[in-house]
């Protein structure tokens, strides 16, 4: 059996963290979880915090004893076929790491599973370096998403192009095109600088420029006249427009409107009011810092724009500082450029969102996209609001 569970820096991750776990982060095409088993071809045990174990956790190890061995992922590892095969070779009490002494993976005693639900790392594992990379914050995911996506490409596409006629732009020969994708005419897809994946049931609107690397989810709409530059992602069902650059939407979320999203992860259900802009560059050139809630701390990185959590909306005509961090079900809205950290559950410019009137929006929001707003959705967003001090 094999076991893909967090350790204890799931904080780094905020404010995605905050409703959903590690790996179901979406990096390059799919999300964490899906790579692995997908690279696996087999089942995967996924363990997370108690709170979302009812949204998201599943068991599927059914009649194995505590003695039996099994295999060990944590869910910063970023998946790939090179690691899982130094993975399938540990023996019992065997890890590799990365190069940072945090430990990767390991084969250990199925017993021990119990543990991976509270951030356990094992402490006598006869560890081993090999070549990988683990996610340290939620930023790493926008920084490593153009490699990521190319990587992608190689392993799980070939190359798929309809014939449109004279009247779509093809340029290069990675490209997928899904089943069911409708291309408007004068759309230009560019792949000369990395592959462009578009998933079925995607439509795209006329005066389109699609500059890879760039994954498109399944039943996208961009609106005409939209620029997607590269090292994009999008899950399932967005609406997107504008400008967007270098930037991951975990799915279900809104950026249709013009306005430039840059260097940004958004999470689900976000929904980008018209002309809503992030800054990703600061003017003088520096490196951006950002605060997750425990105080500013340095990124190392040039270009970073915002991260916004699930179920967040932002008002027309917003704009958002280079590294503005905004929480879990959050209503942005106001003059001047609002706080570079905003609490879960924030209303305007520091009231608080009450919570039967943020449930009750969730639920038409979800409702439009025919996904039902359940008990356990409800008791996430309880948790977290009363617990927003923490979020």
């Amino acid at each position: 059996m094999i076991y893909v569970y967090e350790d204890n820096k799931h904080q780094n991750f905020y404010p995605i963290s905050a409703s959903r776990p590690i790996w179901d982060v979406r990096l390059g095409a799919y999300t964490i979880a899906r790579k692995w088993k997908m690279i696996s071809r087999q089942a995967i045990t996924f363990k997370t915090r108690e709170y979302l174990s009812a949204l998201f956790e599943t068991e599927e190890a059914t009649e194995t004893s505590p003695d039996e061995q099994g295999i060990f992922i944590n869910a910063r590892l970023i998946p790939t076929h090179e690691v899982y095969e130094q993975i399938k070779v540990l023996k019992e009490g065997e890890g590799i790491d990365c190069g940072d002494g945090n430990i990767a993976a390991f084969k250990d005693k199925i017993g021990k599973r119990e543990l991976l639900s509270y951030g356990w790392t094992p402490e006598k594992i006869r560890g081993k370096t090999v070549d990988c990379t683990m996610l340290e914050h939620i930023y790493d995911a926008i920084r490593l998403n153009t490699d990521t996506i190319k990587r992608d490409f190689k392993n799980f596409f070939k190359p798929r192009i309809p014939d449109f006629g004279t009247t779509v732009g093809v340029k290069g020969k990675d490209i997928y095109i899904g089943e069911g994708v409708a291309i408007e005419p004068y759309v230009v897809i560019d792949a000369q600088d990395g592959p462009v994946i578009i998933e079925s049931g995607t439509h795209i609107g006329s005066f389109t420029v699609i500059q890879g690397p760039v994954y498109i989810g399944k039943h996208n709409i961009i609106k005409p006249h939209a620029h997607i530059y590269q090292g994009v992602s999008t899950g399932p069902v967005c609406k997107l427009g504008g400008e967007i650059e270098t930037s991951v939407i975990q799915g279900y979320s809104n950026k249709q409107h013009q306005g430039f999203l840059g260097h940004s992860y958004l999470g689900e259900w976000v929904n980008l009011g018209a002309d809503t802009n992030t800054s990703d560059l600061r003017n003088n050139y520096g490196n951006v810092k950002i605060d997750l809630g425990t105080g500013r701390f340095e990124t190392n990185m040039q270009f970073l724009g915002s991260i916004i959590g699930d179920h967040t909306k932002t008002g027309i005509n917003t704009m958002l500082n280079t590294g503005t961090i905004i929480g879990f079900s959050c209503n942005v809205f106001g003059g001047d450029y609002p706080s570079k950290f905003i609490r879960s559950f924030t209303w305007g410019k520091g009231d608080i969102y009450k919570l039967d009137r943020a449930i009750e929006t969730a639920k038409k929001v979800m409702k439009r996209r025919n996904i039902e707003f359940t008990n356990a959705h409800h008791e996430l967003f309880a948790f977290i609001f009363r617990n927003r001090e923490k979020f």
